[in-house]
């Protein structure tokens, strides 16, 4: 894949449910096929192509022809360039980019690159139930260098541990829940982290800060 499928959604007609606990090879599998298959194959892809200074993110389109809905409280914190979706240090909690919702469909992939600068600051990503506020459904690069999953809005829990390196993560809808993978770091293969089973509603894919010393890249 080199560096160019940088956030993406893939629709895997419903076999993801059974397929990615057979193996997590399929993830990596299913992705690379969308991205030979061309961008017409994705509900939604960014490259993060052009340069966009913070302040002027929200309300342009992905690469795909998707709308990038921005809150960036400050004005100064969420910006585009060479290639990556930079969030800079005092960003608002809950400062984001969403993407227009999608329908439940089990299968559905939404697929991420994130770089955290430190293990201090707070990276949440995943599907949301609105354009403001808390993500619902999210899988949180979190303070000591701990992973958590937030189910439905519910209590965060820790699956794992991070450093500062790139990691790719792939959240994929279930009928009711989420399944969980990531790469990267101590990850060296694709892992299967967890499966939620909370939540039956349409996502809004979103990326956001979870403290207001969140440093990180999506790219």
């Amino acid at each position: 894949m080199g560096g160019e499928l940088i956030m993406s959604i893939l629709e895997t007609n419903g076999l993801m449910d059974t397929r990615i606990l057979k193996s997590v090879v399929n993830a990596a599998e299913i992705i690379r096929d969308g991205f030979m298959r061309g961008e017409n194959s994705y509900l939604l892809l960014d490259r993060f192509n052009a340069t966009l200074a913070a302040g002027s993110v929200n309300g342009t389109l992905s690469t795909g022809g998707q709308l990038r809905t921005v809150t960036d409280t400050a004005g100064t914190k969420i910006s585009i360039a060479s290639g990556v979706l930079n969030f800079a240090t005092g960003a608002a909690v809950n400062d984001a980019i969403r993407y227009p919702v999608q329908a439940r469909q089990a299968g559905k992939l939404l697929h991420w690159r994130v770089t955290p600068s430190d293990t201090n600051g707070i990276i949440n990503l995943g599907w949301d139930a609105d354009t403001s506020g808390a993500i619902t459904d999210y899988l949180s690069f979190a303070a000591a260098g701990i992973i958590k999953i937030v189910a439905n809005g519910g209590t965060a829990f820790a699956v794992g541990a991070y450093t500062a390196v790139v990691y790719e993560v792939i959240s994929t809808m279930r009928a009711t829940g989420i399944f969980w993978h990531i790469k990267g770091g101590g990850f060296l293969q694709w892992t299967f982290l967890f499966a939620t089973s909370l939540g039956t509603a349409a996502g809004y894919p979103a990326v956001g800060v979870g403290s207001t010393t969140s440093v990180f890249t999506v790219g």
